[in-house]
């Protein structure tokens, strides 16, 4: 099924937003399990012009499947309205065109990711603090 929301899911998958490896690319297709109310489920992404074009193996409904799909790639938050208003500033003009099609890609195990943040932080705090 086809989600109609701008993405470029290569740039998204491989942007390193997460402590966490991106999908398993095979072929034109990212995929991964992803437990949604207990329930395991394989995902599988690809790219379908601007879009994603989405399938699933599971016992849970489309509607949920689609729904977490959404959540995971962030394509509810509007783009192009975003772009307009990147495009209003002059300093801030070409970062629509350098990050077309970059999505927040939501972590598989929020707290890996969390401890991975908090440790990241903290070396950073202590090399920018050491004289």
């Amino acid at each position: 099924m086809i989600i109609e929301a701008p993405i470029d899911l290569e740039l998204t998958q491989i942007s390193g937003q997460t402590s966490q490896p991106p999908w398993i690319n095979v072929g034109d297709s990212y995929s991964d399990l992803v437990c949604i109310n207990g329930e395991p489920s394989i995902f599988s992404v690809k790219q379908s012009g601007v879009n994603i074009d989405f399938t699933y193996t599971g016992n849970i409904s489309e509607k949920l499947a689609v729904e977490n799909v959404k959540k995971i790639y962030d394509l509810d938050f509007d783009l192009d309205r975003f772009y307009n208003y990147l495009d209003s500033y002059d300093e801030l003009k070409d970062m629509s065109k350098f990050c077309n099609g970059l999505r927040l890609f939501q972590a598989k195990d929020p707290f890996e990711c969390i401890i991975s943040s908090i440790c990241s932080a903290n070396n950073s705090i202590k090399r920018w603090t050491i004289q």
